[in-house]
């Protein structure tokens, strides 16, 4: 009877642990942010350096760096590139990502001499690294709950850009589309996962298509803006068995080059 009865308070333990965001492993897909260079002609050139915070309703806060690059390759093409970073951390709990992707696309001025049209294709790899144990009101939970995780996900993409920009300003929207396939190993025990009081290891290989909407804005003065983002990723679909980060911000410079 004894065994039987831990079960319940374990379940009730999980569950309460569950609506506490601390107690969930930190997510193992960061979605970084779309570009939007918003090209007007050949050999045109834009870079942009931000910081990220990337998170959810459920799931652990990440901040990370990121570098963008664009280039007008003709009067019709550009070609795009991004590179995220943040490095493993001393203290015990801990996310680290490394993240590359290129695009090609197309982009053209609109009837008005401020509004642009682009779209954009490419594909990205990522690695994430995380570290740490789930804690309860800031306290460690009872039920065994560290975990090490793992994953590397690629991540194919298509987007559609809208904006206007002029000499001091520019707002844009932006929806993309990306398929992560996403490779994870954990010796995850946290009460999410597992109701059991034995460390517990799995490899998981998964996919899900994220639609992932955005907002951009920038003020300043050419060539260099201050630039904001806000961008979500919501699964098309049952959702994946692994975590992501739903919601995430960024806040840079940019600076656009034209011939």
């Amino acid at each position: 009877m004894a065994h039987h009865s831990k079960f319940p308070l374990f379940a009730l333990l999980a569950f309460i642990c569950a609506a506490v965001s601390g107690c969930t492993p930190p997510p193992v897909y960061l979605p970084t942010s779309p570009q939007v260079p918003l090209l007007t002609k050949q050999g045109e050139f834009r870079a942009a350096l931000a910081t990220n915070a990337s998170g959810g309703l459920f799931t652990t806060s990440v901040g990370f760096f990121s570098l963008e690059a664009a280039y007008a390759v003709t009067d019709k093409m550009g070609l795009i590139a991004n590179v995220s970073y943040s490095s493993p951390s001393p203290d015990s709990a801990y996310v680290s990502l490394q993240y590359g992707e290129l695009g090609i696309g197309y982009y053209k001025k609109l009837d008005s001499q401020y509004a642009r049209f682009e779209a954009y294709g490419g594909m990205g790899y990522g690695h994430v690294h995380s570290m740490g144990s789930s804690f309860f009101f800031g306290l460690p939970v009872l039920i065994p709950s560290s975990f090490s995780q793992d994953a590397n996900f690629v991540r194919p993409f298509v987007q559609a850009n809208l904006g206007i920009e002029g000499s001091v300003a520019a707002l844009a929207f932006v929806v993309r589309a990306s398929y992560v396939l996403m490779h994870l190993q954990t010796d995850s025990i946290s009460a999410l996962y597992s109701i059991n009081q034995n460390p517990q290891s799995y490899s998981l290989v998964s996919s899900a298509l994220f639609i992932e909407p955005a907002i951009i804005f920038r003020i300043g003065y050419d060539p260099i803006k201050l630039e904001a983002k806000l961008w979500w990723s919501v699964p098309a679909g049952q959702d994946p068995p692994f975590q992501w980060s739903s919601w995430n911000a960024s806040l840079g410079l940019s600076v656009d080059v034209k011939p």
